[in-house]
């Protein structure tokens, strides 16, 4: 996914199937190693709400949010607002 001044979104090629009390890892590198990425994954809080997490500012590294007891397909968004960059990210 690209990363930009604004939020760009990608998603993953395949859902995650959860159980209660699950939790996904979003890994995550820059094309560039820039580390003014800022990268978020998407999880689920108690009552179900799809959520944002703050994964961090980074050239890479990864973040584990809470998932819970869904069937959804993980995303990830960034923003870069001093150079573009590219993101590619896994979710497990």
């Amino acid at each position: 996914m690209p990363a930009q001044a604004w939020w760009s979104t990608g998603q993953a090629n395949c859902s995650h199937w959860g159980r209660p009390g699950a939790k996904i890892t979003y890994s995550w590198h820059s094309l560039k190693g820039d580390g003014y990425n800022a990268v978020q994954g998407r999880g689920f809080d108690g009552k179900g709400r799809s959520t944002w997490y703050a994964c961090g500012w980074a050239a890479s590294g990864s973040c584990t949010v809470p998932w819970g007891n869904y069937i959804a397909t993980p995303k990830a968004r960034a923003m870069n607002k001093v150079h573009a960059d590219h993101i590619y990210f896994t979710a497990s």
